[in-house]
């Protein structure tokens, strides 16, 4: 008698995703002197706002894990007192859509990084991979009236990660094996590195084990990455980042997957 599996066809799909570096371009045309000394009210008041929209996966399998913002900040002079106060909303005005409340203590260029996931700015998190679109209103205001003068409001974000640790970004569910080429990008001049990795949990100490460790990638010039011939085991996959710093940004900018399975 033959095996079982002797007749069976393997069965081939492709997953095509390409969320892109979402830039809010500098928002500051020329230089701004912020004579506010409070909070303004209402999302029709804020400093700036730009609306940015992130494309989702069509495939039910992929999934979303990480979405990662580095915002840039530009304070050209000041009195010689530095208080400038940033927040930064996702579409409403109250602390569920918080995503940046900074007090800048120098002049110069100021770099921050949030991480969206589960856990963390989840309500956020929830509406930037909806793939509508939103708007993030910008808010500055100097509590002593030390009339700072800010040159660049910047905000990026995307599938990605910020902080310099291995972090997991997107997974799919799939058993079989897999095939993925993977754009990626930097903004910030890290020096990374993608990891697939084949796990039971979210929790890379628990899983089964590396899989691959491939595509490390230098600055912000983009590159690729693939992983070829892996078998993955039940439960799911992941890709994840090591940043180069603490404020640098790594996100995936397209993605093509094929999984292969038996029938």
């Amino acid at each position: 008698m033959m095996p079982p599996f002797v007749n069976s066809k393997p069965i081939y799909e492709t997953i095509v995703y390409s969320p892109g570096l979402k830039d809010t371009g500098d928002l500051e045309a020329a230089t701004k002197t912020i004579t506010a000394t409070s909070e303004a009210v209402g999302v029709g008041n804020a400093d700036y706002s730009s609306a940015q929209t992130l494309a989702i996966p069509t495939n039910a399998k992929f999934e979303i894990l990480r979405i990662a913002s580095r915002l840039s900040v530009t304070i050209d002079s000041d009195d010689g007192t530095h208080d400038l106060r940033c927040r930064v909303y996702v579409d409403a005005q109250d602390a569920n859509h918080l995503l940046y409340d900074l007090t800048y203590a120098a002049t110069g260029n100021q770099l921050s990084v949030q991480d969206c996931l589960v856990g963390t700015k989840e309500v956020i998190f929830n509406l930037l991979k909806d793939g509508a679109a939103h708007t993030f209103y910008f808010f500055l205001w100097s509590p002593g009236n030390h009339s700072p003068v800010v040159s660049v409001v910047n905000l990026w974000f995307g599938l990605g990660a910020t902080t310099a640790t291995w972090l997991n970004v997107w997974r799919v569910a799939h058993t079989g094996l897999v095939d993925i080429s993977q754009y990626h990008h930097s903004v910030g001049g890290a020096n990374n590195n993608s990891r697939l990795v084949n796990s039971a949990t979210s929790a890379l100490s628990i899983g089964i084990g590396i899989i691959s460790n491939q595509g490390t990638w230098n600055g912000d010039s983009p590159a690729f990455t693939g992983f070829r011939n892996n078998f993955i085991a039940g439960g799911y996959f992941g890709n994840v980042f090591i940043p180069g710093g603490a404020t640098e940004l790594a996100v995936v900018k397209a993605i093509f997957i094929v999984l292969r399975s038996d029938s």
